[in-house]
């Protein structure tokens, strides 16, 4: 089994990878907006909480 195998599980399906890749910004955009808040709003806002979106992981239940 060639290393690039295990790493490359997307399907070459060019319409459904542009599709991820756009969604992919979105949610880094969505991700650094929300950094920047936090950091404007101070430390005390940066605390975590204990709030996690069950897509994020799937370690996590819902």
């Amino acid at each position: 089994m060639s290393t690039l195998s295990v790493f490359d599980d997307l399907l070459p399906d060019l319409e459904r990878l542009l599709t991820l890749r756009v969604w992919h910004a979105m949610w880094l955009e969505r991700i650094d907006r929300k950094i920047a808040a936090v950091e404007r709003a101070g430390p005390s806002a940066a605390a975590v909480t204990e709030y996690w979106a069950c897509p994020m992981s799937l370690e996590l239940s819902c």
